[in-house]
């Protein structure tokens, strides 16, 4: 796949983000500004992947995330550590496998 950087970062990583804050508050019932803290994002971001309330684009590609269970194995590790970096880390990860593998269309 030919993923350009700008569908990385507005799609791939959120997506990635959506799944994450969608396990942490419901499998580890985490609180939106827990989830924030441990994804480096602003509350509000929170919010907004837990309402559903994003494009039809990344709705698909959170999709595509979810299906590939790739996610299901770091959050685990997302909701026992309580540093942003090695989190983002992570994410960063999971990013570029799925962008290498083709994981997202």
């Amino acid at each position: 796949m030919d993923m350009e950087c700008n569908n990385i970062t507005r799609l791939v990583l959120p997506a990635i983000r959506i799944n994450i804050a969608e396990q942490l508050e419901h499998k580890y019932k985490l609180n939106q500004k827990e989830i924030s803290y441990r994804l480096g994002v602003a509350q509000v971001a929170v919010s907004k992947y837990l309402s559903g309330n994003y494009s039809g684009s990344l709705r698909k590609v959170a999709s595509q995330v979810k299906e590939s269970g790739l996610v299901d194995a770091m959050v685990g590790k997302a909701a026992k550590i309580n540093d942003p970096k090695a989190i983002d880390m992570m994410v960063n990860d999971l990013c570029s496998k799925f962008v290498n593998h083709d994981l997202v269309n």
